[in-house]
């Protein structure tokens, strides 16, 4: 798969992401916990963790895979999803509005939780098949 229309799935699954943690942000009144484990870092900058995730993941989908050394790619990997999560749940476990939103909107922080899940190991398998196919 060429970088390009990984680029595109990346950006696509950031948009995906971006727009389940924005509904669960509920205009202020929900979780940003969501957000947070969608774009890390760029979660505590205002406007650009919105508008700044999908072109992250895009970056993450185009650029891990074609990483060189097998070692290198799996500990870019881990670091990415622990870049990801660490905050994301220390922010759950503190915010009171995670609680109410996991009372009242179950099914979609389920979702955004799966669709998370979903695009860690989409980018594991690309990184994976990619280097296989340039292997043989």
């Amino acid at each position: 798969m060429s970088a390009k229309i990984r680029f595109v799935l990346g950006f696509l699954i950031g948009l995906i992401l971006t727009a389940c943690a924005f509904l669960l942000a509920g205009a202020g009144h929900g979780t940003y916990a969501p957000l947070v484990a969608a774009a890390s870092f760029l979660a505590f900058v205002p406007i650009l963790g919105i508008f700044g995730t999908p072109f992250l993941w895009a970056i993450y989908y185009a650029v891990i895979p074609a990483i060189d050394s097998r070692l290198r790619r799996v500990f870019v990997l881990a670091f990415i999803v622990l870049l990801h999560l660490v905050p994301a749940v220390s922010l759950a476990f503190e915010d009171p509005a995670f609680n109410r939103q996991l009372e009242q909107h179950v099914y979609m922080l389920g979702f955004d939780g799966l669709m998370l899940f979903a695009a860690f190991i989409i980018l594991t398998v690309l990184s994976s098949v990619v280097r296989a196919a340039e292997t043989t």
